[in-house]
């Protein structure tokens, strides 16, 4: 990080650009995976979701071809 320059939004943005798709995943991951199941789903209920969007993502990525292989 640059301690010296001044910080702005373009700046933040250039550097932080290369993880924002990884980062667009874990949140995809968190609202469908975690959100999307009520407080009274059984532990075991919300871990098998949790799951079933893990393996949903991964081969969704998997289809995209080599070119996203690097988000994973």
């Amino acid at each position: 990080m640059l301690s010296d320059e001044a910080w702005t939004l373009s700046l933040l943005v250039d550097q932080l650009s290369p993880y924002m798709a990884q980062l667009s995943i874990l949140d995809d991951l968190y609202t469908r995976g975690v959100e999307a199941c009520s407080s009274e789903s059984s532990e075991s209920y919300k871990a098998s979701h949790l799951l079933e969007e893990i393996f949903r993502t991964l081969t969704d990525l998997g289809n995209l071809g080599k070119d996203h292989h690097e988000l994973v």
